[in-house]
């Protein structure tokens, strides 16, 4: 069973309106791996494409923050709701990454432990001959 492209985009943004709105349509500086990794015909939503999707999620947020900032023109006058929704979106954005990170700093202090250990067994086993 394969998505919609209007399916990938809706399970891509989630319940970040405002902030998919605003980027959807932001060019992400990706490699060409990285376009052909973005394209998903499963319905299964796996751990790498949700971090792929977070990463993929900041690639256009820093370039459209990049083009406001390097454009001479004024910002765009913005209603007072939009703001309080994409600050919204980006407290939740925030969150998701900070949860993300603190998986990644687990799996590195189990795999230090793991090394450590392995280390004390050969210590052992070679005091031991």
């Amino acid at each position: 069973m394969s998505l919609t492209e209007e399916g990938m985009l809706k399970r891509k943004w989630g319940s970040y309106k405002v902030l998919g709105t605003l980027l959807e349509n932001q060019e992400a500086s990706l490699s060409n791996e990285e376009k052909m990794a973005s394209y998903r015909a499963s319905t299964y939503y796996f751990d790498t494409e949700y971090w792929s999707d977070c990463l993929d999620i900041h690639r256009r947020l820093r370039g459209y923050a990049e083009r406001l900032i390097q454009s001479e023109s004024s910002p765009p006058i913005v209603e007072k709701a939009f703001v309080e929704l994409l600050y919204l979106d980006l407290k939740q954005l925030e969150n998701r990454i900070r949860d993300i990170s603190s998986q990644f700093t687990e799996v590195g202090d189990d795999i230090k432990r793991l090394r450590e250990s392995i280390l004390r067994e050969i210590d052992v086993s070679r005091a031991q001959r």
